[in-house]
C-alpha cells in the first residue's frame, strides 16, 4: 500500500479487466474485477464496488457458472444501483429496504 494506493487505481483496473475479457480470458477478467471490488470497499466507493461486482458475475458466466453469477449481477446489482443513485445524486444517508442486504453483502466481500 504504496503511493498507488488510492481509489483512483480501481478506474484505471477497469481497463485491464476490459483486455481480459476482450481476449476471452475469463479467468483473469475474475480476478482483476475482484481487485475492483477489494479497493472499492477499501476506500469506500460505491461506484467501484459496484463496477467490480457487475463484472464478477459476467466472469462466472463466461466461465460456465451462469447460476452463480446470475445471482451476483441481478440480486447485487438491483440493490448496489438504488443505493448508489441516491448517493451520486448527494444523499448524506440512505434508508432503503436494501439496506440490511447491501450490509450483508459488503460484509461477505470482506
Amino acid at each position: 500500500q504504496g503511493e498507488d494506493d488510492v481509489a483512483e487505481r480501481g478506474y484505471l483496473l477497469v481497463v485491464e479487466m476490459l483486455d481480459h475479457l476482450i481476449k476471452g480470458d475469463a479467468s483473469g477478467a475474475y480476478a482483476v474485477a475482484a481487485e475492483i471490488v477489494e479497493i472499492g470497499e477499501r476506500f469506500n466507493d460505491p461506484d467501484l464496488l459496484a463496477i467490480g461486482m457487475m463484472e464478477q458475475g459476467h466472469a462466472l458466466v463466461r466461465l460456465g457458472r451462469a447460476e452463480d453469477g446470475g445471482r451476483l449481477i441481478d440480486e447485487t446489482m438491483v440493490a448496489m444501483e438504488a443505493l448508489t443513485a441516491f448517493k451520486r445524486a448527494g444523499a448524506d444517508g440512505i434508508l432503503t429496504y436494501f439496506a440490511l442486504d447491501a450490509a450483508r453483502w459488503l460484509r461477505e466481500r470482506r
